[in-house]
């Protein structure tokens, strides 16, 4: 019996799926950022907490849309597996939106802001769960291997910046969530930079 291969779709098309998707839910975020209702530094200062938010999602978006393309570049085959662990990726992301304005209007609100660091944490745990998809359905594409190591070294300091934040938001200073968020954002950023040699 000839084994059929695991490949169900090209990497581009998922690819492009997925950016439209990206695209979509950065629209949204802008789409939601109300208008001062005096054009000044005062009105625009009245909004301090709506355009802190949008600037943290987007910003996480940005990365995670950057990072996906950085890891998926050696890969060759898409297994379902790549495809439903994609789509819980498109998921939890598709929730931004809404946790930003949630947590815009809620700045202080402990549930609020526990909920959209969870989104930012189950999008991060999600890129990393169709990483390892990549890596299962091609074991020996050795391209896929630094990015391997990289992540292992930079996902723990990650998600523990991210866990801190949400304990620390549950049950002390719910701003604490997007402080963490931004330091995390940092790490990742430097990171990302580093490895591509920009």
């Amino acid at each position: 019996m000839v084994k059929k291969p695991p490949v169900t779709m090209g990497k581009e098309r998922l690819a492009a799926f997925m950016d439209a998707v990206l695209a979509i839910i950065i629209t949204i975020l802008i789409l939601d950022l109300p208008q001062p209702e005096v054009v000044s530094p005062a009105g625009l200062w009245q909004l301090r907490n709506e355009l802190l938010a949008y600037t943290v999602s987007f910003a996480w978006l940005g990365l995670l849309w950057a990072r996906i393309h950085y890891e998926w570049d050696p890969a060759v085959l898409v297994t379902r597996t790549t495809v439903g662990l994609s789509l819980l990726l498109l998921f939890f992301a598709s929730f931004f939106p809404y946790t930003t304005t949630l947590v815009a209007q809620n700045p202080g609100n402990s549930t609020a802001q526990v909920l959209y660091g969870l989104v930012f944490l189950l999008t991060s745990v999600s890129r990393v769960a169709v990483h390892h998809s990549l890596r299962a359905a091609d074991p020996n594409n050795q391209a896929l291997v630094p990015l391997l190591r990289e992540r292992r070294a930079l996902a723990p300091a990650e998600w523990a910046i991210q866990i801190l934040g949400l304990v620390l938001a549950a049950v002390w200073v719910p701003r604490v969530m997007t402080v963490a968020l931004l330091g995390g954002i940092a790490i990742s950023l430097v990171a990302y930079l580093q490895r591509r040699g920009d």
